[in-house]
């Protein structure tokens, strides 16, 4: 912690207080910054944070190269078991109610997503869901909150995400 700035320092105070909060509100956050600017040395305080108090903290990117590069990582699609074919604006991720998964999304405190633009707006959307869906079982004014009420903290640089125009040209 002694190593984070000023900015990351902030962040980490108001994930860790969100974290300990115990009242359902929309907790979540992004972190935006250039590559190279410790976002993984920031994830690795946090993480350690959360899970040296015996919370569990599950972290997560988009891509597996990435995943492999965090310690405890996995890609979003494995961690929600996110649909990839047909995925679409109503789409939800393959999570029962009573599965292992559900068990450890209902314990978790803490969800840390890198690289998250890289994801398609529908893939948040289907994860909202999920949690809504799963968190609904504990409290039913879960189900209407952002992400079912869990903290999540999303990062990435949109700076390396290349532009997409449907039939554009060249130029």
């Amino acid at each position: 912690m002694p190593l984070l700035n000023q900015h990351q320092r902030s962040i980490y105070d108001n994930v860790i207080d969100a974290v300990h909060d115990p009242r359902p509100v929309d907790k979540t956050f992004f972190v935006d910054g250039l590559g190279g600017a410790s976002k993984t040395f920031f994830y690795g305080c946090l993480l350690s944070r959360v899970r040296s108090i015996g919370d569990i903290a599950l972290l997560m990117a988009y891509s597996g190269i990435v995943a492999l590069l965090l310690e405890g990582g996995c890609t979003a699609h494995s961690c929600f078991k996110i649909p990839v074919a047909g995925l679409c604006d109503s789409s939800a991720c393959y999570v029962t109610l009573n599965s292992p998964q559900a068990a450890l999304i209902r314990a978790t405190r803490l969800i840390m997503w890198d690289e998250a633009p890289m994801a398609h707006k529908h893939v948040f959307e289907a994860v909202n869901r999920t949690l809504q869906h799963v968190m609904g079982v504990v409290d039913p004014a879960l189900k209407d909150m952002l992400f079912g009420g869990k903290v999540v903290v999303m990062e990435g640089d949109f700076r390396q995400i290349l532009l997409v125009v449907p039939r554009g040209k060249r130029g």
